[in-house]
């Protein structure tokens, strides 16, 4: 067991942190984590949030992570952020800082929410994957956009719901599996090459919302 506690902080500053089989990284009882440096965590490790704070401060994320309830990770303005073919059993927050930024490389698998404010997800290198799992999701506004030939899966819930600003998705090919709208006002671009509601998926634009669709 690693953790901060009382408000207390903790700076993994290491070239390399392993959150090895059976071990716990905390952030309880106002305390903060700052991760920095390669992060990899294994799949029988987990991280527990609830009542605490995780910042990524220039990180690259490896391995399975696994977040109690109520864990999310917050990430910073650093173009250092990765996530490299990892899966995420938590909530990613870019919303609460400005600028907040995250590359993602291999294939990333998010199994909670993903908040993006103004700020953006890029798919970087070739073949770069994003899924969105059946218990995951990405709501709000900002954009998931792509440096080339990426996908993005969506087989749990994207939904732009504030009308204040729209969620864009512009990558090579969106495979829509689960259910993809805009509501409340909201507007939702759909700017990739291909996008596919395939079997089983929905498409909406519900109490206000708008889905703007280019491509094919």
């Amino acid at each position: 067991m690693t953790k901060a506690t009382n408000g207390a902080t903790l700076n993994l500053n290491n070239t390399s942190t392993n959150n090895n089989a059976g071990s716990t990284l905390a952030a309880k009882s106002g305390g903060t984590v700052n991760i920095a440096g390669t992060f990899t965590a294994d799949a029988a490790s987990t991280l527990d949030g609830a009542g605490g704070t995780f910042n990524v401060n220039g990180a690259t994320l490896l391995g399975t992570l696994n977040g109690t309830a109520g864990t999310t990770l917050v990430f910073n303005a650093s173009s250092g952020n990765i996530i490299n073919s990892a899966t995420i059993n938590g909530n990613l927050d870019l919303a609460t800082n400005a600028n907040a930024y995250a590359d993602l490389n291999g294939t990333v698998t998010e199994n909670g929410n993903i908040n993006l404010g103004t700020n953006s997800f890029r798919l970087v290198n070739l073949g770069t994957i994003l899924n969105i799992g059946s218990a995951g999701s990405l709501t709000g506004f900002g954009q998931v956009y792509q440096y080339q030939n990426n996908t993005l899966n969506n087989g749990g819930l994207i939904n732009a719901n504030s009308s204040a600003n729209p969620l864009v998705l512009a990558v090579t090919t969106f495979n829509n599996n689960g259910m993809t709208k805009a509501t409340n006002g909201a507007t939702l671009n759909l700017n990739n090459t291909s996008t596919n509601n395939n079997a089983g998926s929905t498409l909406a634009a519900k109490s206000g919302g708008t889905v703007n669709i280019a491509g094919t």
